[in-house]
């Protein structure tokens, strides 16, 4: 049987921070990404990665980081055995570009999903695309299948729906079209794909 690799993707507006060796900087001290160690092989081939976002959560009310409320037990909980990251900004204050940041690893500026449309003047209105605007331009889903993860997708939250292109690189990618969802509907089917998968 073969290996099966998890990418598990419950989208927002969470910020993914790079890791790994420091870049050279450049004479400006802009740093510089060094790709030869991009293109290395994976040196932790045997982990699974799950990635998990949530749109306009704020740190301000997480009890891992201090709010008293105890509204959000099961992140606290999570928190203490994972990364966490104090200090995160964001390239945009929306979902759309700030998310395909983060599924893309550059900037707006590069993958130009800086709206919900590329034409609005109703009553024609056609939807941003990644594909479209940036055809160039892989995805993290894409280059960890290329690696041989299973990359999969669950989502109730319209703002990074498929019609903007963030099932680019994913095998599945479950969202209920024009819908802003919640976790009630994401998280049940996330699990069964789990528990069928394992």
């Amino acid at each position: 049987m073969s290996r099966w690799w998890c990418l598990f993707l419950l989208v927002g507006s969470l910020l993914l921070s790079g890791c790994g060796s420091r870049p050279k900087p450049l004479a400006t001290g802009i740093p510089q990404l060094d790709i030869a160690s991009a293109l290395m092989p994976m040196k932790y081939q045997d982990y699974n990665l799950v990635f998990i976002s949530f749109d306009a959560l704020q740190a301000a009310h997480l009890g891992a980081l201090g709010y008293r409320e105890g509204v959000t037990p099961t992140l606290d909980t999570f928190a203490k055995q994972a990364f966490t990251f104090q200090n995160a900004y964001s390239v945009a204050s929306w979902t759309v570009p700030a998310s395909m940041t983060w599924f893309t690893g550059v900037y707006p500026s590069e993958h130009r999903m800086t709206n919900k449309y590329t034409l609005f003047r109703p009553p024609i209105e056609k939807t941003a695309n990644l594909k479209q605007l940036s055809p160039n331009i892989l995805t993290l889903a894409e280059i960890l299948r290329t690696r041989g993860y299973a990359t999969v997708g669950f989502t109730g939250n319209a703002g990074v729906s498929s019609v903007f292109g963030y099932d680019q690189g994913f095998d599945i990618y479950s969202f209920d079209p024009g819908r802003f969802g919640g976790l009630d509907v994401s998280i049940p089917r996330a699990l069964e794909w789990l528990r069928v998968n394992r």
